[in-house]
């Protein structure tokens, strides 16, 4: 299943529409194993109502349909987040790049990697908010 998850990473832009409206279990995995390691995973406990949050791992993924990962909105993206990504400030990189569009790989991929939803294949954070794969932190998701 990594290899897929990993392969599904390259997939050509002209095939990416193919994904689209598919969110499905398996896709969803997927876009799970690009925060490997985080602790973004929110899996329910053993009684079902209270929640837990997990590293991703294929361990705590193992009922993945009630699972989804808690990730920052890019629009909270802090200075010292984006310096560390090579930017001078937060504002440029919301300035620079239609953030519900294809982000450079380089710059979408260290947003992942601190914790920020970005859009997959096609669909954008809205749709995998709707879908139930991510829950937006903070606090724009606190008042929205």
């Amino acid at each position: 299943m990594l290899r897929e998850c990993l392969d599904m990473i390259c997939v050509p832009k002209e095939r990416r529409h193919q994904m689209k409206d598919e969110t499905n279990q398996k896709n969803k995995a997927k876009f799970f194993v690009l925060y490997w390691g985080q602790e973004v995973l929110s899996a329910p406990l053993n009684t079902g109502h209270l929640r837990e949050t997990y590293a991703v791992q294929a361990t705590e993924m193992y009922d993945i349909q009630s699972c989804y990962l808690e990730l920052k909105p890019l629009s909270q993206i802090s200075d010292e987040d984006a310096i560390a990504l090579g930017y001078p400030d937060a504002g440029d990189i919301i300035a620079s790049y239609d953030i519900e569009d294809d982000l450079p790989h380089s710059l979408a991929d260290g947003l992942r990697g601190l914790g920020y939803a970005v859009p997959y294949m096609g669909l954008s954070v809205d749709e995998m908010v709707q879908a139930g794969w991510i829950k937006l932190v903070g606090k724009e998701a606190e008042n929205g």
